[in-house]
């Protein structure tokens, strides 16, 4: 009798405890959120493109666009004695971008090296194009802000004396902000607020600074330094009686 009871008990209890184990709610899932990846330790992250400069002769394209242009016929220099500068410079929007210039062949060891120098130390040249972007218009290039090297084109204002930039031995930088002024003639027009050097504006050229020190190292003449007119854009560099170019008198 006692084992007939317990029996029924267990037939009563057993079917309830398999029911509440059947309909028990399963526990809430957890939200598990994704780790950030892991920061990279400082030698990998992310670093602007260092300096860099290649020289090759002048491409078949780019003769074709400086051909009746920048260079023509009469003009002192043959194509064969430049060569094409492809090279990295500082922005003015803090940014590494790529220039263009064309220079005589002697001077692109100056050009690639005087560029290095003011890569390095952060200075910004708004953009370096061929003067053939403009058709040849050095005004146009200059109000641009453009920097740029060679153009067989008068001297200012001399008209029918060639410029050292017909020889592939002069450059303009920033020149909107280092304008070319003399008495009677600022240029470019645009740039007439800049004649006031103490503006002080990225991109302008001082005596002794990074920009100076660079080319006079290296022999090169700035108009900043000229006595009757200025012209703060422009270095160029001269060849002597034998048509050597000339270097360095000074050690700095």
């Amino acid at each position: 009798m006692n084992r007939l009871l317990l029996v029924g008990l267990l037939l009563f209890v057993l079917p309830g405890c398999r029911e509440a184990e059947e309909y028990q709610p399963p526990p809430p899932l957890l939200e598990v959120k994704p780790e950030p990846p892991p920061r990279p330790p400082p030698e990998f992250e992310a670093k602007p493109p260092g300096y860099q400069a290649v020289v090759s002769p002048l491409p078949e394209e780019v003769q074709k666009k400086m051909t009746g242009i920048s260079w023509r016929k009469g003009c002192p220099v043959p194509m064969r004695d430049m060569v094409f500068i492809k090279l990295r410079h500082w922005s003015y929007d803090d940014q590494v971008q790529d220039g263009e210039l064309v220079v005589h062949r002697d001077v692109a060891g100056d050009i690639v090296g005087i560029f290095e120098e003011l890569f390095d130390a952060g200075f910004p040249v708004e953009k370096i194009w061929l003067v053939d972007e403009y058709n040849g218009d050095d005004l146009e290039s200059m109000e641009d802000n453009n920097t740029s090297a060679f153009n067989c084109r008068w001297k200012v204002p001399r008209p029918g004396v060639f410029s050292q930039h017909a020889f592939g031995t002069a450059i303009d930088i920033n020149p909107l902000v280092n304008p070319y002024h003399s008495p009677k003639l600022i240029l470019p027009k645009g740039g007439a607020k800049y004649t006031d050097r103490s503006l002080k504006v990225p991109g302008m050229i001082f005596k002794d600074d990074v920009v100076h020190r660079a080319f006079t190292r290296r022999g090169w003449t700035w108009g900043g330094d000229w006595k009757r007119k200025k012209d703060y854009q422009h270095f160029e560099k001269k060849r002597d009686r034998a048509g050597r170019l000339i270097q360095s008198r000074r050690k700095k």
